[in-house]
């Protein structure tokens, strides 16, 4: 574990060229996390960072994003279309998985996001999940319309694998 100010980071992946996998843990200090033009960059994870307010990446080669934070976390990642995996772990998970992710991240192929409360009846947009062969939904809390995730697969014509985990609490 390392102890970094937001501009310590900053400075050091601004020098970090080579750099391939980026993890971030429990940073509550920070509250803008901005990543510059790595162009090797193709893994980004951030948990637990409760500060955070602001995720924006410029690396073009990322392939995979890992965020658990909340849905008011602004994030951006520049040029979408290579990303091919996202987890994501919010309250309304479902929702911006089902309003957000199709059209703007168009070659998504494995979404996985896990969320203790959810909208009810959320629609889907028009967009669809053309590239999709993998979702897993895990889905905690209260009662839900288990019914409504029936639109993930009107939305992923090529979708080869679907977990539904139900945790009780």
């Amino acid at each position: 574990m390392v102890n970094i100010t937001e501009n310590g980071l900053s400075s050091l992946l601004f020098i970090s060229l080579g750099l391939e996998r980026l993890e971030l843990r429990h940073c509550s200090t920070i509250k803008s996390l901005k990543i510059p033009c790595l162009q090797r960059l193709s893994y980004l994870e951030v948990m637990t960072c409760d500060g955070l307010r602001v995720i924006e990446s410029k690396a073009p080669n990322l392939s995979s994003f890992r965020f658990a934070g909340d849905l008011r976390v602004q994030v951006s990642l520049g040029e979408t279309v290579q990303i091919k995996q996202i987890y994501r772990l919010c309250n309304d998970a479902a929702f911006y998985a089902r309003t957000e992710l199709p059209s703007s991240m168009p070659n998504l192929e494995r979404l996985l996001i896990h969320s203790d409360t959810e909208m009810v009846n959320t629609q889907m947009l028009p967009s669809k999940f053309y590239h999709l062969k993998y979702l897993n939904i895990a889905l905690g809390g209260g009662t839900y319309d288990y019914l409504s995730l029936v639109s993930f697969f009107d939305t992923s014509p090529f979708l080869e694998t679907f977990n539904l985990n139900v945790i009780k609490v």
